[in-house]
C-alpha cells in the first residue's frame, strides 16, 4: 500500500511538473500574442499616418521649411547686430527650435523607415 502511495505521489509531482511546462509554454505564446497585436496597432497606424498627406509633406518638407527659418534668423541677427542681448537671446530661441526641429526630423525618418521595413517584409 505504502509503495502504491509514492509511486502516486511520484506520477502526480511529474504531471504537476508537466503541467507547469505547458504553463510556461502557454504564457510565451500569450506574450507573442500581445506583442504581435501591438505590431499590428503599430503597422495599422503607420499605414494611416502613411496615407495622410500632411504627415508626408511633413517629411518631403522639413528641410525646406528649416532652411527657411535659418534665412529667417539670419536676417533679424544682422537687424539686432547693435543688441547684443536680443542676439543671444535669439540665438538660444534659435538653438532650441532648430534642436527640435532636428528631434522631429529624425523622428519622421524612424517613423518612415519603420514602415518601409515593414511594408518590404
Amino acid at each position: 500500500m505504502k509503495a502504491q502511495s509514492i509511486e502516486r505521489k511520484l506520477y502526480l509531482e511529474s504531471e504537476l511538473k508537466k503541467n507547469q511546462e505547458h504553463m510556461v509554454e502557454f504564457d510565451r505564446i500569450d506574450s507573442l500574442d500581445t506583442h504581435l497585436d501591438e505590431l499590428k496597432t503599430k503597422l495599422a497606424l503607420l499605414n494611416t499616418r502613411a496615407e495622410d498627406p500632411v504627415f508626408m509633406m511633413g517629411i518631403i518638407d522639413l528641410e525646406g521649411q528649416r532652411a527657411e527659418l535659418q534665412a529667417a534668423i539670419k536676417s533679424v541677427e544682422s537687424d539686432l547686430s547693435g543688441d547684443l542681448e536680443a542676439k543671444k537671446e535669439l540665438e538660444c530661441s534659435t538653438a532650441q527650435i532648430l534642436s527640435e526641429l532636428e528631434g522631429i526630423k529624425i523622428w519622421l525618418f524612424v517613423v518612415s523607415s519603420g514602415f518601409e521595413q515593414i511594408t518590404n517584409r
